[in-house]
């Protein structure tokens, strides 16, 4: 099983901001914890960052992971607009990482939100988001470059989004119908919207075969989601079974909101216990 823990890319870099302090008091600093974390799991992936964040700081939260023997996978937006550009003028933080990544792991997932807004209509956002997809599998295609892509299914929070349904991802997918681009199944997320009635518990078996990465949290008791995995909200055993059953043997990656629960008890104990109980219930599907 392979665990990661997800991780803001200004910690990682050394330049934190408000937002990190949650982190430094209750972890310590970055090589610190990731010195911890390299005995216990095998990745860190670079939480949700935009296009406008900067290329230098992206660059070197990648170098700090890969110096201190862990892997990476990243969280980075899609751009508008993709057609006709290059990798790198798409993602410029690229041109810096793709001579490295060979040196440190096998391949690089890039585990994505399809476009959204706060108004419009969602079909075309569905079918802009196949266009940009569509292209940026091309281009790696045919450059050969180590690099995959997953498209998340997401929490339904008021915007306009075409990946808050099974049916809405599954359909990106099989219309993008590239081997590069799979499901990012977001179990918290899931849940979240099942416990709304957007969707069913289960999904559908042509959403669980096309799943190539995931997002693991729990929902905290008021409701928030990206908790971690002590309250026992989201049936967690249930879905990794499923998973089991796919012979899945893509990344399981721990992505927690630390700023949302510091209150409730000790950060750093409520992250091991959740890793623990990933490797626990790994376990016992494999006895």
């Amino acid at each position: 099983m392979n665990i990661g823990l997800s991780l803001p890319f200004t910690y990682l870099s050394n330049n934190y901001i408000d937002s990190d302090k949650v982190l430094t008091s209750s972890l310590g600093l970055m090589d610190e914890l990731l010195s911890d974390m390299s005995n216990l799991i095998d990745y860190i992936e670079i939480g949700n960052f935009s296009t406008l964040s900067p290329i230098d700081q992206i660059v070197t939260a990648v170098r700090n992971v890969w110096r201190n023997n862990l892997k990476i996978s990243l969280h980075p937006s899609l751009p508008f607009s993709v057609v006709g550009k290059s990798l790198v003028k798409i993602y410029p933080w690229l041109k810096y990482l793709l001579p490295e990544i060979e040196k440190h792991q096998t391949d690089l997932m890039l585990n994505i939100h399809a476009l959204a807004a706060p108004e419009g209509d969602e079909a075309q956002l569905s079918r802009d988001t196949i266009i940009n997809l569509k292209w940026l599998t091309k281009i790696i295609e045919r450059e050969n470059k180590p690099l995959h892509i997953a498209v998340e299914l997401n929490r339904s929070k008021g915007e306009v989004d075409p990946c808050t349904t099974y049916e809405g991802v599954i359909e990106i997918c099989e219309k993008v119908n590239s081997p590069l681009l799979g499901i990012g199944w977001d179990i918290g997320h899931t849940y979240a919207n099942y416990q709304n009635n957007l969707i069913s518990r289960i999904p559908p078996n042509n959403f669980l075969n096309l799943i190539t990465h995931t997002h693991i949290h729990d929902i905290g008791p008021d409701g928030k989601t990206h908790w971690p995995l002590t309250t026992g909200t989201v049936p967690l055993k249930e879905y990794l079974g499923l998973l089991n059953k796919q012979n899945y043997s893509g990344l399981y990656i721990i992505e927690l909101q630390p700023q949302r629960f510091f209150e409730y008890g000790n950060v750093k104990d409520m992250i091991l216990s959740s890793i623990h109980r990933l490797k626990s219930i790994d376990q016992t599907m494999k006895q």
